[in-house]
């Protein structure tokens, strides 16, 4: 006993900052602080030029956790994106063929309506299609109505041919 009242006369506390003392090291145990912790925190407040700077540098290490998670979340993000824009790509690049398809189909109505193919007629060449059967039908029916077109032209020529032929 009389070694610790010789220590604390050679530490220079009052009974009341040896109160204070005791009340902080109550405190640090709370917080879950050890002797050992403090010890490590000792070491690095002398290597890194006070407690202050180590608290510092506690903190910035918080911060660059939370950046780096916050970089993850943004490096997810951007692949997220990445596969969005290929998959816009494909559908762009599906929607200009569609569009080149329509172009062409668009510029054969064009080319129809030029020579007489209007809107009515259409409607009735469906109909006959309908009718028919189908679209190579009415094309055959078209194509044998022309040869005998053709064949009533051949003949008539060929009536004129031996008309004057036997007037001669």
């Amino acid at each position: 006993m009389l070694s610790t009242h010789q220590n604390l006369q050679n530490s220079r506390l009052t009974f009341h900052q040896l109160g204070e003392l005791c009340q902080y090291k109550s405190d640090l145990d709370k917080a879950g602080f050890t002797l050992e912790d403090l010890n490590k925190l000792n070491q690095a407040s002398r290597r890194y030029g006070g407690v202050g700077k180590v608290l510092d540098a506690t903190n910035t290490y918080t911060g660059l956790e939370n950046i780096q998670t916050e970089a993850e979340k943004v490096n997810t993000q951007k692949k997220e994106l990445e596969k969005q824009v290929v998959e816009l790509k494909s559908k762009v690049e599906t929607l200009t063929e569609q569009r080149a398809a329509i172009d062409t189909t668009l510029k054969l109505y064009d080319e129809l309506r030029s020579i007489g193919f209007e809107k009515p007629l259409l409607i009735e060449l469906r109909k006959a299609s309908e009718r028919y059967g189908d679209a190579n039908s009415v094309l055959g029916a078209v194509n044998a109505y022309s040869n005998l077109k053709d064949m009533e032209r051949t003949t008539g020529e060929l009536q004129r041919k031996k008309w004057t032929q036997s007037r001669n």
